[in-house]
């Protein structure tokens, strides 16, 4: 019975003692015990793995700032098109009142020559659209005014025509606007976002074991092949690019040649622009830049490479040139986990 008594005890203090510590915050999971050191393997799957949020978080924010930059030229090109309107329209202002002093000349001459009896005309006319229309089609007036008159119609329909377009113009500039605003507004939440995913690997990285860390450095590696396109000029420039650009770093939104810091849409962009291919800088609109997307079986070397969140150049024999994550850097590596790829359009 003391026994019993006893082991209570013991187990009720046990309960007590944890209870304490998840109440005051303590991360049970962070005591460390004998063997909790990860492998090499085991910290780099996991880094891998907090890198990947980021990256994917990263590559969201990329293209949200490509959305906001077609949005842009949008906007700018339907400012062009309201300033050239507007333009149109003043001068399409000053014909009409110049069409109205000829007309109103021409007929006040009639009227003073006798020519037409205008008292009728004059009273039972609510406008002048209506007054021209009763010159104009119950022939009180002699042919020699009816272009005149079909001109002041014209030039009004035509007025009335551009300011219609004009008002449709603004309305669907303040929805671009709109629109621009409502893309800011999630930049800056996948940017806070991002930055919480990096700092969270870093801190991950930061915890570990100084051998573990040297383990997870790059050491350099060995000769790179440099990657053959087989003759074809465009495609030996996109690979020279990339080869020139082995052992660079990676920056989370970075594209910067001078100092060899790149993400992986940033690397793209910068390797096919130096054989005259504009890319933007998002690895899901590069992709939707491939008309003839096919399984890495089938790629080319030079072509670009792709998986949701991730984008490399192919090099052939199952390898590529990525810039990967901020522990592999810009590297020639497998692409067996790429899902297929092509050559942009």
């Amino acid at each position: 019975m003391i026994e019993r008594t006893r082991s209570s005890v013991v187990n009720k203090a046990l309960a007590l003692a944890l209870s304490s510590l998840l109440v005051a915050g303590a991360p049970f999971c962070g005591v460390r015990i004998a063997n909790a050191t990860p492998s090499v393997n085991e910290a780099r799957s996991e880094l891998d793995r907090l890198y990947s949020e980021a990256e994917e978080t990263s590559e969201h924010l990329n293209e949200t700032a490509v959305q906001l930059q077609e949005t842009q030229t949008q906007i700018d090109s339907a400012n062009a098109q309201i300033q050239e309107a507007e333009q149109v329209i003043a001068q399409k202002q000053v014909e009409l009142e110049q069409s109205q002093k000829t007309l109103a000349f021409t007929t006040r001459n009639d009227y003073k020559s006798g020519g037409l009896d205008l008292i009728s005309v004059i009273f039972t006319s609510t406008s002048f659209e209506d007054l021209v229309s009763k010159l104009h089609y119950t022939s009180m007036v002699a042919g020699a005014h009816a272009k005149a008159i079909n001109d002041a119609r014209n030039l009004q329909s035509e007025l009335d025509a551009k300011k219609n377009d004009l008002q449709s113009s603004l309305q669907t500039l303040n929805a671009e606007k709109d629109q621009q605003q409502e893309l800011l507004n999630a930049q800056q939440s996948q940017k806070a976002e991002l930055d919480k995913r990096v700092a969270r690997a870093q801190a991950y990285f930061d915890g570990l074991d100084p051998d573990t860390q040297g383990g997870l450095t790059p050491s350099g590696g060995g000769d790179v092949p440099h990657p053959d396109a087989g003759g074809d000029a465009q495609r030996q420039a996109v690979l020279d690019a990339a080869y020139s650009m082995i052992g660079g770093s990676y920056v989370w939104g970075a594209c910067d040649p001078v100092s060899r810091c790149f993400d992986c849409s940033g690397l793209t962009m910068y390797c096919f622009g130096q054989a005259g291919i504009s890319l933007p800088h998002s690895s899901e609109s590069q992709r939707g830049r491939i008309s003839d997307f096919k399984p890495i079986s089938q790629c080319r070397a030079g072509d670009l490479i792709w998986m949701s969140g991730h984008v490399g150049i192919y090099c052939g024999g199952g390898m590529m040139i990525d810039a990967g994550t901020p522990s592999t850097g810009v590297s020639y590596r497998s692409c067996s986990w790429m899902v297929g790829g092509g050559w942009p359009a």
